[in-house]
């Protein structure tokens, strides 16, 4: 019973003194100075973060851009060069002019072989087969969702 007790004791010795410590901290001038410098310190959403970071990209001559206005090529344009560059060799840089032009009427066409072939006055074949061929070359598949993004993300960065 008697080490029961002096444990009990221990707790109430180690907790009053724990107490006392945050009870100095809180009061304390340096505690208060600290609250006084993060106070000055905002607490961003993340759309504001990112409006804050691609500002420094914007038109010199605006100030500021809103939310709505964030387009994907102001979004892409922020990217910094080196990136765009490796990002365009990882993904269409084996393509040539032609397959280019034609990734970038297909995607105009919303991805419709029917009116791809309209546009271009080819057969749908050769639209399924000219696609087959820029999967087999760059390894992403322009008819499949994620590929797709991948694909034209590259053709915006050009």
């Amino acid at each position: 019973m008697a080490d029961a007790k002096t444990e009990k004791q221990k707790v109430k010795e180690i907790t009053d003194k724990l107490e006392e410590g945050l009870k100095e901290l809180f009061e304390s001038e340096k505690y208060k100075s600290y609250l006084s410098t993060m106070s000055k310190f905002h607490n961003y959403s993340f759309n504001n973060t990112l409006l804050i970071a691609l500002q420094r990209n914007v038109d010199k001559h605006k100030n500021f851009v809103k939310y709505e206005d964030l387009t994907l090529g102001m979004l892409l344009g922020a990217l910094p060069r080196s990136v765009k560059k490796r990002y365009l060799e990882r993904t269409i840089s084996e393509l040539d002019g032609e397959d280019i032009h034609f990734l970038k009427i297909y995607y105009s066409a919303n991805l419709s072989i029917q009116r791809t072939a309209a546009q271009l006055f080819l057969h749908k074949n050769t639209v399924q087969y000219r696609l087959n061929r820029i999967n087999k070359i760059t390894g992403l598949n322009p008819r499949v969702f994620e590929d797709a993004v991948v694909l034209y993300l590259a053709l915006s960065l050009q």
